[in-house]
């Protein structure tokens, strides 16, 4: 797994969860040996806070694990855990919360991502991308528009790593491939920036084509991240302007993957996404 702190947290939750229901303890029971308040407990084990490799240890004795080679392993994801992630300057021009996903992003092995109004991060040119922070309600100065812009391209640079890069799989509305956000040449190198990241052998594009009526989720983008290290995927949904929330329930999981099998249905091979995206490009 690359190293990504929130995803080391969530690591670190999901496997002391699993070791405290394997010794039949609830949570204010171990909570209470630690002499913690269940509040942190249950942040733990979600993986919303750090704890030391001396916490860690202390977990073990009470759980009964007696391998030592996993509590090395817990203790070092517990390091990790503590360690800052590479988006750390630019928190000060990154919407709230929004590090999470960033974080989660980099140490996700298969990204699903749903975009019925624009282009999605992972696949945005600079010049798209400036053009999409310049609309923000919230009214970034230039300055800021440089950061959030330097930000939205390293966070493609998974994609391409030598190491294990992600696999992405989009599925995008049309219509939003035809609304000329940046205006016409900035649009047009966005439309051939997606056939090329489309010949990419970690990417898969599909389009959702405008004669079709209505579909599963076409009012509200969403991503699904799944990692090497766990089965339990996140879901990211997006609910308004600036808002978002994350989905982690088994029920949650199956309902977005069922939805993203309805969206693959009704879109456009990846063949023919590809000859769509080429069609948009409007001669100069």
């Amino acid at each position: 797994m690359p190293d990504s702190p929130t995803a080391r947290k969530r690591q670190l939750g999901i496997q002391l969860r699993k070791l405290r229901e394997a010794a039949g303890l609830r949570n204010a029971e171990l909570a209470e040996l630690m002499g913690w308040s269940t509040t942190k407990m249950s942040r733990l084990e979600t993986g919303q806070t750090t704890i030391t490799a001396a916490e860690v240890e202390q977990l073990c004795d009470h759980l009964g694990v007696e391998d030592v080679d996993l509590r090395e392993t817990l203790k070092e994801t517990a390091r990790k855990s503590r360690q800052r992630g590479w988006w750390q300057p630019f928190t000060k021009v990154l919407p709230k919360g929004f590090t999470v996903y960033i974080d989660l992003e980099s140490a996700a092995s298969v990204i699903h991502v749903f975009s019925p109004s624009f282009v999605p991060g992972l696949l945005q040119t600079p010049d798209y991308a400036r053009a999409m922070f310049r609309t923000a309600p919230i009214g970034y100065v230039e300055s800021e528009i440089d950061r959030l812009v330097s930000v939205r391209m390293a966070r493609q640079e998974i994609l391409k790593r030598e190491a294990d890069p992600p696999k992405l799989w989009a599925i995008l509305d049309e219509r939003a491939l035809v609304r000329p956000i940046g205006g016409e040449e900035t649009m047009n190198a966005q439309l051939r920036h997606l056939v090329e990241c489309a010949a990419m052998p970690n990417v898969t594009i599909q389009l959702v084509p405008t004669e079709v009526g209505a579909y599963p989720s076409m009012g509200n983008g969403f991503s699904m991240l799944e990692f090497a290290s766990t089965d339990q995927p996140v879901v990211h949904v997006d609910i308004s302007v600036g808002g978002s929330m994350y989905l982690e329930e088994p029920a949650q999981i199956r309902m977005t993957r069922l939805t993203l099998d309805r969206l693959k249905a009704v879109a456009l091979s990846p063949e023919a996404s590809v000859t769509a995206i080429r069609r948009l490009v409007k001669d100069s």
